[in-house]
């Protein structure tokens, strides 16, 4: 009896799961001279408090669903179950946090990602890394592509506070 109760929760707690499923990109398009618009995994981000800072640690990690490019994307952040915890949405002229019911704009992608992560990445970074590729804009982080072939994405920050961020890619 405890067996099927058990079963019957877990099938309770998966039914409730959520995912958005990841935008395709055309065929015609995915040349391999051109980037990937779809990307999946798990992150991690910790950022330490600035030193002589009372603050605490800020850390999240989950999985992720990232589509678009720089300018126009929309990136998901889920719990293990595949929950969405956090949708993130931009575009040139406009940014939005969406949290349940709630829903913050901001005035470009740079802000948004600023307010929901706590550390400053541009966008045009993160999808150069998710390619492999180091970017000139890169100056406040440094970034360890070397297992890129392997999905694995490393990148640290030591100012104005110290961050780091993991990046374990699904490989296609």
């Amino acid at each position: 009896m405890a067996a099927s109760g058990l079963a019957f929760t877990i099938i309770s707690i998966a039914g409730c799961a959520v995912s958005t499923p990841a935008i395709s990109p055309n065929t015609s398009e995915n040349t391999p001279s051109k980037p990937r618009e779809s990307y999946s995994g798990r992150l991690s981000l910790v950022i330490e408090p600035a030193a002589g800072s009372s603050d605490p640690q800020q850390s999240f990690s989950g999985s992720f669903e990232l589509r678009g490019n720089a300018q126009t994307g929309e990136l998901d952040l889920l719990t293990p179950l595949g929950q969405i915890v956090m949708q993130l949405r931009w575009r040139p002229d406009m940014a939005v946090i969406l949290r349940g019911d709630q829903r913050q704009v901001f005035a470009n992608a740079d802000e948004l990602i600023q307010r929901a992560t706590g550390a400053s990445l541009s966008l045009v970074q993160l999808f150069a890394w998710m390619d492999g590729k180091e970017t000139q804009a890169a100056k406040d982080w440094q970034v360890d592509l070397s297992s890129h072939a392997n999905g694995r994405i490393i990148a640290r920050r030591s100012q104005p506070t110290p961050a780091v961020l993991r990046i374990a890619l699904e490989m296609p």
